[in-house]
């Protein structure tokens, strides 16, 4: 599964620029692209997506966050 968030996530994030693209993976989940001020960031966005709670080591144990570009 792949799912892409096409919209800027600048009102989650204050003083972000939006230019930053991260791909999150989780072996539930499948890969997700997000945009985010940082690792931490996508993984918040992609657990909010999926419904799941950042907090959980569940959720942000297996994740992987990857940025994509420079």
């Amino acid at each position: 599964m792949y799912t892409t968030i096409k919209q800027d996530d600048k009102p989650r994030f204050s003083g972000y620029d939006g230019k930053r693209q991260y791909v999150v993976r989780h072996p539930s989940h499948g890969m997700i692209t997000v945009y985010a001020p940082d690792e931490y960031g996508a993984l918040r966005v992609a657990a909010e997506e999926w419904g799941e709670r950042f907090q959980d080591f569940s959720f942000y144990g297996p994740a992987r966050v990857a940025k994509i570009g420079r």
